[in-house]
């Protein structure tokens, strides 16, 4: 087990049990935080990890990565006077003791029911397959990549995230309902080009009669500035899979990061393991910063510099440098510079007749039904950038809306 869970003991005795759980209820998913915590104070981590894994089947990559400080932790009574407790790392604990002692799940007899096809294996994709599986309903998963995970395996750097936890969980949740093909990536009718691309109309000829769309957003944003297309500007979301993938050199010693994002932490953090000389620009003041305070903390003190209040005018390429202006007032010379602004959705990878809300993202009802019948979505398409808890909390939901509809079928 990890340092980080030395006191776990003594963080178990803190909770106080209210009657009331504000922690249970800011958390996304409705976990019985008290009762987890109680069991597993008792010795009865079997019962506690359940309480968990009814509710979120990747507890242990949200007890790293979630942000409970604006969460669980976030609500938590002891943090009125003094320090909350540190649930998510008692969350991560109890999974990581289950699930790396290979507790095997119980499954049903396998049902003849409809075909489901979900496309994207991330975590809101492998939630929503392992939902259905509880129900006996099998599904298929089309990934892009030649690997599951998602934003957890190319958007997460592993100094944050242990890339062997996320295979364990992931392994935990795969079982004989739920079929992977690698390959496949989703497009709109009139941007297929070859037989690895697969359309709506595809997956419904293949038999798929509920469709669940969890592809993520997969289009990074630029700046509306001259200079952003110089050789050494790049996005955040291309700079940290290249990073996973074992891609980036160490020769670029300065390095500017532009936002004030996770993505924009985890880009800066991941370039001053590489170079040591790392400096997030962010538009607004300190407090403003939407990442995680703990990221924020830990970037400071491995050296990451902080410039606030500034934006960048113009960028251009001198003597094999990059020079960008700051506030029209004064310039930084660098080697690189990583966009982590946000993300957007990339329209080709949607059919044309799935309807998009004012926002630009996928519209979808109350049962995140899209403007086609029966073909769902969820996750970023629908909500922008979101946290993990939320992917899983759609993928509940939908697994619930697909067995509802398919019990009224078949009454």
């Amino acid at each position: 087990m990890e340092d980080r869970f030395t006191n776990i003991e003594e963080d178990l005795k803190r909770c106080i049990n209210c009657k009331n759980a504000s922690c249970a209820k800011a958390c996304p998913l409705g976990v019985d935080i008290p009762r987890m915590i109680e069991l597993a104070k008792n010795g009865d981590y079997d019962e506690a990890f359940n309480v968990e894994f009814n509710k979120n089947p990747f507890g242990l990559i949200c007890g790293i990565v979630c942000p409970h400080e604006k969460q669980c932790e976030g609500a938590c009574v002891l943090g009125i006077k003094g320090i909350p407790n540190t649930i998510g790392n008692i969350e991560s604990y109890i999974c990581q003791k289950e699930i790396l002692e290979g507790k095997t799940i119980i499954n049903l007899e396998k049902s003849n029911e409809p075909k489901v096809a979900i496309v994207g294996g991330g975590p809101s994709g492998i939630a929503l397959a392992h939902f259905l599986s509880r129900d006996g309903i099998a599904s298929t998963i089309f990934e892009k990549e030649n690997y599951l995970g998602g934003i957890l395996e190319y958007g997460i750097p592993d100094f944050r995230l242990d890339k062997s936890l996320v295979k364990k969980n992931i392994e935990y949740l795969l079982n004989d309902y739920i079929n992977v093909e690698y390959g496949k990536e989703l497009v709109g009718t009139s941007q297929k080009e070859n037989k690895n691309q697969i359309t709506i109309d595809d997956l419904k000829d293949m038999g798929y009669e509920y469709i669940y769309l969890g592809i993520g957003l997969g289009k990074s944003k630029s700046l509306p500035i001259e200079g952003v297309e110089e050789e050494g500007v790049v996005l955040a979301n291309d700079y940290l899979k290249g990073y996973s993938e074992g891609k980036l050199s160490s020769n670029d010693e300065r390095v500017i990061i532009i936002g004030g994002g996770n993505v924009a932490i985890d880009s800066a953090r991941t370039a001053n393991k590489l170079s040591g000389k790392a400096t997030i620009v962010y538009r607004k003041v300190k407090d403003r910063m939407p990442a995680n305070k703990k990221e924020i903390e830990e970037a400071e003190q491995e050296g990451v510099k902080f410039v606030f209040e500034s934006n960048l005018t113009n960028i251009k390429r001198v003597n094999n440098e990059l020079v960008t202006r700051v506030n029209d007032e004064y310039e930084i010379v660098c080697d690189k510079i990583i966009l982590a602004i946000g993300s957007g959705l990339d329209k080709n990878s949607l059919d044309e007749k799935i309807e998009l809300d004012e926002n630009g993202f996928v519209k979808v009802n109350e049962n995140y039904e899209t403007s086609i019948k029966n073909v769902f979505a969820g996750g970023d398409i629908v909500y922008g950038n979101s946290t993990v808890a939320s992917a899983i909390k759609t993928a509940k939901d939908v697994s619930i809306a697909i067995i509802k509809n398919i019990n009224e079928l078949h009454k």
